[in-house]
């Protein structure tokens, strides 16, 4: 194939503007034995200048070009690449005594740090499949009359009103204009983030609330009683807006009831986790089971309660940082295990995560952006020597 042909199918593929059989043409050229350099074309390309909608950096390069190559071959053509693009692998000099395999994964550039020198083997074999995109803002808005508005299609403005108030999206956050409320009837939204989807709002008292993935939030439009109540599954950050006279409280999945008047913090509830989590980053919170068959306790900042079958164990000095990573545009996988990584990426990227055999024994440190697509991702599993295939949105990890 013409140098010029290949040059041509690298821009429409960059722009997502190839067609079946020209994707199809792409690939196999590439594949062929005659094109055994084709990271040099890819770099001719590059330094020719890619006729792209908008510039590109070199992480994206460095994403497309290890889309593009079979897998067998990126140990070869990193070497080429890396003129242009900085990879490095660092060593780390310190010993694990788990029999876990470690991975430290820090931003796109996918630093890996083993216990003694990770493998560079890729046995991936499978056909490189289309690129899975991360979640993005959005939300599904249910009014008290049943009538729900899809937020991810509108525009700011006004999108409902409810007994004289106006329901306003405005920068991709709802509000509660309480303009013109005179002794209204209460009733409530329901604020639901498909998997896929997160989502911010403000509360009319100005209490803030954000919403991870695959998650709810059950609220009054105002609150005229002697107390602040909502009700939330899934995962949830709270800024509740002081007011000493009207305690707010979380009503968690049935199970446990969170009590303040004023701070920040986290409720991880989510129905296929085993512990319900609350961690405080600042004022003070009560925990109170919904079985009581053990008393409330009080939190302090930097302290996390989990709740396991009814009882309540008090965890001190946790990440914080780590725990509300997703509010700020990160997965944090400190300590984790696989399984618990794979439900993350299950709701984020709105995919079906099946275990052929036993999980692998693999714990995650460090920070990745969660604006990565599901193929940045999962670069770290190879790495890890962690065998997997993806079909359509079911990710298979073998065994």
């Amino acid at each position: 194939m013409e140098p010029q042909k290949i040059h041509y199918l690298l821009e429409q593929y960059i722009a997502g503007q190839l067609t079946v059989n020209e994707q199809s043409e792409l690939y196999q050229q590439l594949l062929l034995p005659e094109n055994n350099d084709l990271e040099k074309v890819f770099l001719d390309y590059i330094e020719k200048g890619a006729q792209c909608p908008e510039p590109l950096d070199d992480d994206q390069l460095l994403s497309i070009f290890r889309q593009i190559v079979s897998t067998d071959r990126l140990g070869e053509a990193d070497a080429e690449l890396s003129k242009v693009i900085s990879l490095y692998h660092i060593p780390l000099w310190r010993h694990w005594w788990a029999a876990a395999s470690i991975i430290i994964l820090l931003g796109i550039g996918l630093y890996f740090f083993m216990s003694d020198s990770y493998s560079k083997t890729r046995d991936n074999k499978a056909l490189i499949q289309p690129v899975i995109p991360p979640g993005k803002e959005g939300a599904i808005l249910t009014l008290a009359n049943g009538h729900q508005v899809l937020l991810d299609s509108l525009g700011g403005g006004v999108v409902a009103y409810q007994n004289g108030m106006a329901v306003v999206l405005e920068k991709g956050q709802l509000t509660y204009d309480a303009n013109g409320l005179n002794n209204a009837e209460t009733v409530f939204n329901t604020m639901t983030t498909p998997k896929g989807r997160h989502f911010m709002l403000m509360l009319q008292d100005g209490t803030k609330v954000w919403l991870n993935s695959a998650s709810s939030l059950r609220y009054p439009t105002s609150f005229t009683g002697s107390e602040r109540k909502v009700f939330i599954t899934g995962e949830a950050y709270f800024e509740v807006a002081k007011d000493a006279t009207k305690p707010f409280r979380v009503m968690v999945n049935g199970k446990a009831e969170v009590e303040v008047i004023g701070t920040h913090f986290n409720i991880n509830a989510y129905e296929d986790e085993s512990i319900l989590k609350t961690t405080l980053l600042e004022g003070a919170v009560k925990i109170s089971p919904s079985v009581l068959s053990t008393s409330a306790v009080v939190l302090k900042p930097g302290q996390q309660a989990q709740l396991i079958q009814a009882q309540i164990n008090v965890v001190d000095d946790v990440n914080v940082s780590s725990v509300v990573a997703w509010k700020d545009g990160l997965f944090n996988f400190e300590n984790m295990s696989l399984s618990e990584v794979m439900k993350q990426l299950e709701r984020w990227y709105d995919i079906e995560v099946v275990f052929e055999g036993a999980v692998p024994d693999v714990e995650f440190y460090g920070e990745l952006s969660r604006t990565n697509t599901l193929t940045e991702i999962l670069e770290a599993f190879k790495e890890a020597d962690i065998k997997f295939r993806l079909e359509g949105r079911k990710l298979v990890i073998l065994k």
